[in-house]
């Protein structure tokens, strides 16, 4: 069984898909949501006292990715594994 690794850098602002495949093996697919973080949180409250923080939420660092690391097991032929 061999593995595999590889590192990707994205938007932490936005949703981003994955999908991996290999010849002889079912291809996997996972979504990754993001959502607000602490310092979006932070902002929002203070935009209800002053305009300026709410220039933080318009900002990629006022959100977070669901998840940082994915990991993920290949379902594959017997025979594409023997070679």
């Amino acid at each position: 069984m061999g593995k595999g690794h590889a590192v990707v850098q994205v938007k932490r602002d936005s949703s981003v898909s994955v999908m991996i495949s290999k010849k002889g093996c079912q291809p996997m697919h996972r979504a990754i949501g993001h959502s607000i973080n602490g310092l979006g949180i932070l902002d929002g409250v203070g935009t209800l006292f002053l305009l300026v923080p709410a220039i933080g939420l318009a900002s990629a660092g006022a959100y977070s990715l669901d998840e940082d690391t994915l990991h993920f097991t290949l379902m594959c032929d017997e025979d594409e594994d023997e070679d």
